[in-house]
């Protein structure tokens, strides 16, 4: 997997080398032809074919590891049940084990298929985009640079706050399901008793509970990544900015003005994806939290 990421990376930070070549050797001195315009346009759908491939490859392997520890860890879990002592299963409601061996091994699952993956190659492939840029240009690589640790800060200080309200989300759901899976399979009690009326009552409190931290949580991601994503944005403006004084200065060329706005894109587009991370890391490292929770006892 590592070394389908690192092609991918170097696929993609490839383009803009070739994008530079052509602007400056074949369009601003005018001196080329079809020929060269037909190598440009294949070298790319070239580049373009491997990293789509390569992808793919990398998803697959990526959703079949995914499947292979959500698999192992759910047997884990059910051989750990049976074996557990009655104290400690009537401490806990069906619906909350229940949770445990089936939602919290999927969104694992869910983790290493849908961001595992990626989180690695956009690494890369930051890191690679970086390093071209400090090679055109380091002030300018300071200077659309430095608001990524104004980014980086922000999270840093919100990183509890995140922890804290899925682990509360989490524990909602969690009394949603057992009052669900209570209700179910107490049904012909709750029918020969005439307790109706209050069973509905008591889960609708408790999809209200849920609701409210639900929609408080979501009300806190609408506000907090908009933030982010307007500082990174601005980010990319300066860049914009003073590789156009240099071009106008004549110590920077056209194309690697070009190269280095992509470069740069390359930099905040993935910040822009990592700012979901930690909503993302905080559901998998709460859903593990809880799964050994029960491997532990």
């Amino acid at each position: 997997i590592s070394v389908l990421m690192l092609v991918a990376s170097a696929m993609s930070i490839g383009m803009p080398v070739v994008q530079q070549r052509f602007i400056d050797h074949v369009l601003a001195d005018k001196s080329g032809n079809m020929k060269d315009v037909a190598v440009f346009i294949i070298t790319l759908l070239i580049m373009t074919a491997v990293l789509i491939t390569v992808n793919a490859l990398r998803s697959w392997w990526c959703a079949a590891l995914g499947g292979m520890i959500s698999l192992s860890l759910r047997r884990r879990l059910y051989n750990k049940i049976q074996v557990l002592s009655m104290s400690f299963i009537n401490k806990r409601k069906p619906g909350e084990l229940m949770n445990r061996v089936a939602s919290d091994t999927r969104r694992i699952r869910e983790f290493m298929e849908e961001v595992f993956g990626g989180m690695l190659s956009t690494l890369f492939t930051m890191t690679g985009a970086l390093v071209f840029m400090l090679v055109l240009s380091w002030k300018m690589t300071v200077y659309s640079t430095v608001l990524i640790v104004l980014v980086f800060v922000l999270t840093k200080m919100f990183w509890h706050h995140i922890h804290k309200i899925f682990h509360m989300q989490w524990m909602k759901d969690d009394k949603m399901r057992s009052g669900l899976q209570d209700i179910i399979s107490g049904m012909r009690v709750v029918k020969a008793f005439g307790r109706e009326q209050y069973e509905t009552e008591r889960f609708t409190e408790l999809t209200n509970d849920f609701a409210r931290v639900q929609k408080k949580n979501e009300v806190f991601w609408a506000i907090f990544y908009p933030i982010l994503t307007f500082i990174m944005g601005v980010g990319s403006y300066v860049a914009i900015y003073f590789g156009g004084l240099d071009v106008l200065e004549g110590t920077m060329t056209t194309g690697e003005l070009v190269q280095f706005v992509t470069y740069t894109g390359f930099l905040y587009g993935p910040l822009g994806w990592m700012t979901h991370l930690p909503r993302s890391v905080m559901q998998m490292i709460t859903s593990l939290n809880r799964i050994y929770d029960v491997l532990d006892e």
